[in-house]
């Protein structure tokens, strides 16, 4: 009776034991799944599934991501750093806990499991942890990770693919195949256009309307621009046109240009010059070595492009206060910097006027020069020429001298000038130029690795001179830039401190006692601005103060502080409130609250109240945007006048030889684009004959543009492209329905032409497949045979391919062009092993729309 006792306790103890255990540890399955991030791709992991839940491997996962990982030898603890080496992290299965940027984070037992080779995490805890959110797809055995940081790999990914469009900027890419330039006579390619009108419940109204037209004259780039408005005369000089032509191949004359042209004048012109202008400059973008600081303001929340000679270098969103900067680079010969703006309603606008890089570098032993010459369309039809010539003397050491001519100016119309830009060392630059009779200045520039910058900028001016029209002599300017990070809130700030200086001589006083003892007046002007901008987890702030100090008055300051916040479901608000320090009280407030009610539809509405004068303003608005245009409503109200506004804009492009013409809402005028047409290649000339059919389904990358993808014709096309630019061009090959179509080239470096969509024809050459056995038959014995090269020559006896056989005798080559071809094992091979081919096979690939597939060869080796 003990004994049976015994053995029914030890018998409940296992059944008890049994029970736990299968409590305690659920079973599990072991499975691959497929992992895809989001703008990094994917790949095969190991998993866990265990009841509905899914577990990922932490290492694995890690290393994926890049994320820095060390285990210990039972892979018991993992430990590292996650993204920043400040976010430190310590896994710990047996405690069943995670330290995390300094938090303790108790789990549960059962989201680890252990295997012999990996530590598995519940996939909720990668989310609740560290950000990571997973989405398991039970039916594909997927999982979807997001992150709403930019992770590792994904930084690695991007900084790599800055890197080669920087490096395709340079002209460090390969191209199988090279587009250039074309120079019809004769060609029209589009139009922008942009309505306004405004009503005033006084009955006052404004009407005005923009258009521009882009063609091709003699070769060369036309663009015009028709201005009019309903409250002023239409004058001639309010328009715009341009005739350039350019040639970057030509070293001596590389652009031409009849119009009206752009000046960087010396004298200050408040009407447009018309007349001619040649240099040797090239159109595109050379090496940098250098960056400068560029800030200025815009609205709030658009979108900022910069150009450096015509390419896209960077781009930048402005923050609550329209503050935005940029690190500009700084590269050889003469340098046009364009600003581009794109407003969240579809506005854009673009500068080159106020933009300036006062560093102007050549390579060593180059020469640039500039002239221009024409006539000032200001009421005496006044003489402008200005010719410039720059050498580098070095690489670190540029002169340069010239002169300007303005017949409106009664003193010193002809005005020398030298100038010269010195890189005194990697980080401090100077440049500095002297016009006779008019002023001098100079410009230190010092910046470190940590991106602080400091300018020292001084003018000095001749007090007499008529040139510039300015009523200050002297100018003296400071600017100190630096971003920084305090805690997890990324910021910048920037002091501004210009001081202008006006001597004037003094007047004659009846009275003697009056006269002064100095031969001049003179007059300090002192303004300073501070700004402070930060950004913390989509929440942008901006804090700016304006002091300016005037002679016989108290100085006068005010504070703006301006922040951005976003919301869910599109929503953004963006507070603002202004306090002035001479008055000690607020003087003005704002409220701006955007809505994104539809994907191309967004209505706005502000509201500010002036303190000061006691009067409110209150504006509402909606805008949408259409394929072929950006439309725009809104009204105005303050005080006792309210105004309706309503505003459109977009442009034609259009390519005669495709008969493609298309009404879109983006600027066309002064770009250029690309039409890639596919087709099927059936005889293989490269060129498209009347049967032979277009192709859908090819996918490409382009460094810029847009890309329409036309069902109804299987084109492909680009726009927006900048002229005068080569595009690299890459074609996925893979990318079709059917694998027998293939293309022999893949790279394209495309000349983008001004005012043109440049159509390109793609060959897509059908291919065909083969197929077979190779077998070793020794003692009248047939086995499958590996390894064996078989080789493949055409028509003409030439090997085209060569392909190895299989461990159990089989090959298999895609990618023969139609035509007759010959298979044979190779004789070198069979030399060294001592073996005996069998004959060669001839055979034929016909030209199927499919693709043609030859799957009977079959060849024996016997032993010698």
């Amino acid at each position: 009776m003990k004994y049976t006792l015994v053995a029914a306790l030890l018998l409940f103890t296992l059944l008890s034991n049994k029970s736990y255990a299968e409590v305690a540890e659920p079973e599990y399955d072991e499975i691959s799944v497929f992992l895809n991030v989001n703008l990094l791709g994917g790949g095969e992991i190991p998993a866990v599934i265990r009841g509905d839940e899914i577990y990922l491997p932490i290492i694995d996962l890690f290393n994926f991501l890049k994320i820095k990982a060390n285990y210990s030898s039972g892979i018991d603890s993992i430990s590292g750093f996650f993204v920043n080496q400040k976010n430190t992290y310590f896994i710990e299965r047996q405690n069943s806990r995670i330290t995390y940027e300094g938090k303790v984070y108790q789990i549960k037992p059962l989201d680890f499991i252990k295997t012999e080779s990996n530590l598995y995490l519940k996939s909720t805890d990668f989310t609740d942890i560290f950000g990571l959110e997973c989405h398991f797809n039970f039916k594909n055995l997927s999982v979807q990770l997001k992150s709403k940081i930019e992770l590792p790999a994904i930084r690695e990914m991007r900084l790599e693919q800055m890197r080669a469009n920087l490096g395709r900027l340079k002209g460090d890419f390969t191209a199988d195949t090279v587009i250039k330039r074309r120079y019809p006579f004769l060609h029209f390619g589009a139009a922008d256009w942009s309505l306004n009108a405004t009503e005033q419940n006084n009955g006052s109204y404004s009407d005005r309307l923009n258009l521009g037209l882009g063609g091709v004259l003699a070769g060369g780039e036309l663009n015009s621009t028709i201005n009019y408005g309903n409250y002023q005369p239409f004058m001639e000089k309010q328009q715009f046109y341009l005739w350039r032509y350019a040639n970057n191949e030509d070293n001596v004359v590389r652009q031409i240009m009849v119009g009206k042209i752009s000046t960087s004048s010396i004298s200050t012109l408040y009407n447009p010059v018309v007349g001619l202008q040649i240099t040797n400059a090239p159109t595109y973008y050379r090496k940098s070595f250098g960056t400068y600081t560029l800030s200025n303001y815009t609205k709030p929340g658009w979108i900022v492009e910069l150009y450096v000679n015509n390419t896209l270098i960077d781009y930048v969103k402005a923050d609550a206060s329209g503050f935005f900067t940029f690190h500009i680079p700084l590269i050889y010969g003469s340098t046009v910097v364009t600003l581009r703006y794109y407003g969240p309603y579809g506005e854009e606008q673009s500068t080159t006027k106020s933009i300036s890089i006062p560093f102007n570098f050549l390579p060593a032993k180059e020469f640039e020069y500039k002239i221009s010459s024409g006539m000032v369309e200001n009421d005496n039809k006044s003489l402008f020429s200005q010719a410039k010539i720059n050498y580098g003397l070095s690489n670190r050491i540029t002169v340069g001298t010239g002169f300007e001519y303005f017949s409106a100016l009664t003193k010193d119309p002809l005005m020398p000038f030298i100038n010269t830009s010195i890189r005194i060392s990697p980080n401090l630059l100077f440049t500095g130029e002297y016009i006779m009779g008019i002023r001098a200045n100079g410009v230190l520039s010092y910046h470190t690795e940590s991106n602080f910058q400091i300018d020292l900028n001084y003018s000095k001016y001749n007090v007499d001179q008529q040139a510039v029209k300015n009523n200050y002599t002297e100018e003296r300017k400071i600017s100190m830039s630096v971003p920084f990070k305090l805690f997890s809130i990324s910021a910048f700030t920037k002091l501004i401190i210009n001081q202008n200086i006006i001597q004037s001589p003094n007047y004659q006083s009846a009275d003697p006692s009056q006269i002064s003892i100095f031969p001049l007046n003179i007059s300090n002007f002192t303004n300073a601005e501070w700004l402070i901008s930060a950004n913390y987890k989509g929440i942008n702030a901006n804090l700016t103060t304006l002091i300016y100090s005037m002679p016989g008055s108290s100085p006068y300051a005010n504070t703006n502080l301006s922040i951005s916040l976003l919301l869910p479901k599109g929503t953004s608000i963006s507070p603002q409130i202004r306090y002035d320090y001479y008055l000690g009280k607020i003087s003005s407030a704002k409220f701006i609250l955007e809505k994104h009610i539809s994907k191309h539809g967004v209505i706005n509405l502000s509201v500010e109240q002036n303190f000061t004068n006691n009067a409110n303003y209150c504006q509402f608005g909606y805008k949408h945007d259409f394929s072929f245009a950006h439309v725009g409503l809104s009204t105005y109200h303050t005080g006792n006048i309210t105004s309706f506004s309503q505003s459109a804009n977009g442009s034609i492009i259009s390519e005669s030889k495709s008969k493609y013409n298309d009404f879109n809402a983006s600027a066309n005028v002064g770009r250029g684009g690309i039409i890639f047409a596919p087709f099927l290649d059936i005889n293989g000339n490269g060129i498209r004959d009347n049967n032979e059919p277009r192709v859908s389904g090819l996918n490409i990358h382009v460094n810029g543009g847009g890309i329409i993808k036309n069902r109804k014709d299987t084109t492909i096309i680009i726009s927006g492209l900048e002229p005068y630019t080569n595009y690299f061009v890459e074609f996925n090959a893979n990318s079709f329905e059917n694998i027998s179509w293939k293309l022999n080239k893949q790279k394209f470096s495309v000349a983008i032409d001004p005012n043109q969509l440049k159509y390109i024809e793609i060959p897509v050459s059908i291919v065909g497949e083969i197929s077979g056995m190779v077998y070793m038959k020794d003692s009248g014995k047939v086995t499958s045979f590996g390894r064996i090269k078989v080789n493949i020559y055409n028509h003409d006896y030439v090997l085209v391919a060569t392909v190895l056989s299989e461990s159990d005798g089989f090959f298999n080559y895609l990618g023969l062009m139609p035509g007759s071809y010959i298979a044979k094992i190779d004789q070198a091979q069979m030399n060294n092993l001592k073996l005996t081919p069998s004959s060669a096979i001839p055979f034929v690939i016909k030209g199927k729309l499919e693709g043609d597939v030859v799957d009977n060869l079959k060849f024996i080796i016997t032993n010698k």
